[in-house]
């Protein structure tokens, strides 16, 4: 909380949520809202109060949009519309709507754009403020295209993960297959011997020299029809001599991904759990495909956990 929003607690009154609640949507109605914008609009000033972002809240924001409606910057029944559109982007004309009420529509858009396209990305003109931008960009969090997901690239002593300009970069979770020689078994993609490995669970992962492991994201992916991807790893890992290889993801394709990991030095090689190992880069196609990976009951839609080679039936 900034300093100039706090209130001390001598002179601090305590009220209900459901009652500012309330008052707020009346003001909003008697400025001439919908009683549905009203809702809306009162929402995105809660969340921001609730998440302590007073700047953006009802004391600092609420006589501002009165006088606003007022003298006539705020139309309180816009009839907006889509003005401009290619595939995943589009520009909306708001009709000088509040934000508030039009920014969770241009949100959906954009959500509804994501799920065909694999992004979507929606600008508004002729408006007004849109109080919280966080409140209409966790919108998009409930549709869970990436699971979890992090909004932005993340460090914190750790090999970096989430959003990146162009992409995702994933995660690697904590178990792990490694391979091994000690029962003289052979690899055979048609006919997997699981003796092929030893199981590992640990927030660390060592792999012999000039060998190889198996493991899965933390993330679970939802690819769009129109969408596919290209996963590489990351530099930090390669500059060591440690390769990430990942097919590519298909359209309609979902589930976590099994990664292989080669150690391609001649000594040990460690690997860090619920840490970025590779990035994910997303394609779009002018057109969606005309077979999706759903469509032909891929072998390995809805895989969860490690998932091993196999021939389909």
């Amino acid at each position: 909380m900034l300093e100039r929003f706090h209130v001390p607690e001598d002179v601090a009154v305590r009220v209900k949520q459901q009652h500012v609640r309330s008052t707020i949507e009346g003001i909003f109605t008697k400025m001439g809202m919908s009683d549905t914008d009203a809702v809306q609009a009162t929402d995105v000033l809660i969340w921001a109060d609730l998440r302590g972002i007073e700047s953006h809240g009802i004391s600092n924001m609420m006589r501002r949009y009165v006088e606003w409606f007022q003298n006539g910057e705020i139309n309180p029944n816009p009839k907006w519309e889509i003005i401009r559109e290619a595939a995943a982007v589009c520009t909306i004309d708001s009709d000088k709507g509040h934000g508030l009420v039009v920014g969770p529509e241009a949100m959906n858009v954009a959500i509804e754009r994501a799920e065909k396209y694999g992004i979507g990305s929606v600008s508004v003109t002729n408006g007004s403020h849109f109080g919280a931008a966080g409140y209409h960009a966790a919108l998009a969090l409930e549709h869970n295209m990436i699971e979890p997901f992090v909004e932005k690239q993340t460090t914190d002593g750790a090999i970096s993960y989430g959003v990146s300009s162009y992409g995702y970069d994933i995660r690697v979770s904590n178990e792990f297959k490694v391979f091994t020689d000690v029962y003289n078994t052979v690899v055979d993609p048609k006919s997997f011997d699981e003796k092929s490995f030893v199981t590992i669970i640990d927030d660390e992962c060592i792999i012999p020299p000039n060998s190889f492991a198996l493991a899965r994201t933390v993330e679970y992916f939802r690819i769009p029809r129109s969408t596919v991807t290209v996963c590489v790893g990351k530099s930090t890992y390669a500059r060591c001599g440690i390769i990430v290889n990942v097919t590519p993801f298909e359209p309609e394709w979902e589930g976590h991904v099994t990664l292989e990991i080669s150690n391609t030095t001649p000594l040990p090689a460690r690997i860090y759990a619920n840490e970025g190992i590779a990035q994910v880069l997303f394609f779009e196609g002018d057109e969606e495909c005309d077979i999706s990976y759903a469509d032909k009951k891929g072998k390995y839609q809805n895989q969860t956990g490690i998932t091993l080679p196999r021939m389909k039936d």
